[in-house]
């Protein structure tokens, strides 16, 4: 990771912790696979299902960048315009290639680390460690699972591997997104109303972060706009103070959408 500027040098020191408090193992063990990865798709996709574990299961929204910086800093990368600290390009794209191939399986995520979790024994396969371990050490009913995960990507180049599960294409003329389902997969299952809430939730922190991190960013620079732009800025900026602060005072959502308007 480049030098820090003094913002993201602040987000390190009030970097979050995980609750089991073993921070610095856990930043080595996913530094370590993250070395490990560079020889082989199966280390790759154990590195990226520790990297979704820690991200989905032991830090909250936002708090996933600043650990890494803290902990697994050749794992990191400061935003070079908002100074905020996201996961290297490299581990994102592994974090999405596992997100897919997961998703193949008709897995999440946390689908995944329950029905680790709730196998005899189970647990030793945690933090990516199923695909790691020797077969062997690995609890039976977890058996097939593994071999199936290893096969998808055994032999494979990480270009195939997103072809055949991350919906990309290459038509020839470079690699393309495909639409439509990933292969062998039928479709979704319908997310419960819970987890539409969680999912605006945390699209609309993630979204108000930017906002305040662009405005944190421009600084003074504002005085290089005109007065026009500069006036059509300060009513939209009242227009969501009042929205707030109705919601702040009675939490009407029609009222809110009324003053949205």
């Amino acid at each position: 990771m480049k030098p820090l500027n003094t913002e993201s040098q602040a987000l390190v020191k009030a970097a979050p912790k995980l609750i089991s408090g073993e921070d610095a193992r856990v930043g080595k063990s996913l530094s370590k696979r993250f070395d490990r990865a560079q020889r082989g798709m199966v280390d790759i996709l154990s590195l990226g299902i520790e990297a979704c574990e820690v991200k989905d299961l032991k830090l909250k929204h936002g708090q996933f960048g600043p650990w890494l910086a803290a902990h697994a800093p050749k794992l990191c990368r400061a935003n070079s315009v908002t100074g905020s600290l996201q996961p290297s390009h490299a581990l994102e794209s592994y974090m999405a290639m596992t997100r897919a191939v997961l998703e193949a399986k008709k897995l999440t995520v946390k689908e995944y680390c329950t029905m680790i979790s709730n196998t005899p024994c189970g647990v030793l396969c945690l933090e990516g460690k199923l695909l790691t371990l020797p077969e062997k050490k690995v609890p039976e009913p977890l058996r097939p699972l593994r071999m199936d995960l290893i096969e998808s990507v055994k032999g494979k180049t990480q270009r195939q591997v997103m072809m055949d599960f991350n919906q990309v294409e290459d038509d020839g003329d470079g690699i393309k997104k495909k639409h439509g389902r990933l292969k062998g997969q039928g479709g979704k299952r319908a997310l419960t109303t819970a987890e539409q809430l969680d999912q605006r939730r945390g699209a609309a922190e993630e979204h108000d972060e930017d906002i305040h991190q662009s405005f944190k960013a421009l600084g003074p620079e504002f005085v290089l706009l005109d007065d026009e732009a500069n006036m059509a800025t300060i009513a939209e900026l009242d227009r969501q103070a009042k929205a707030r602060k109705a919601w702040l005072k009675k939490h009407d959502a029609e009222a809110i959408e009324e003053l949205l308007k």
